[in-house]
């Protein structure tokens, strides 16, 4: 991981993940072992500058990152 990234996924029950959630050098241990069972969840992280832009892509019907944030109601 390089730069800033913001998870733009809901946050998973448990405070597991929390959504908007800033890392900077690198995944806590309990986010790389979910990223590990579930590689799709990766897609959710973006860089800081592109959250917006990623907001409304998750927020359109049917896009990659739509899906992928459907997927996190299993995670």
């Amino acid at each position: 991981m390089t730069g800033k990234k913001i998870y733009i996924g809901p946050s998973l029950s448990g405070a597991r993940l929390i959504h908007a959630t800033v890392f900077s050098g690198g995944y806590t241990q309990p986010v790389k072992e979910l990223i590990k069972e579930n590689p799709w969840l990766e897609r959710l992280f973006v860089p800081v500058g592109q959250y917006t832009e990623k907001m409304k892509e998750l927020s359109t019907k049917g896009t990659a990152l739509n899906i992928y944030a459907k997927r996190c109601r299993e995670v």
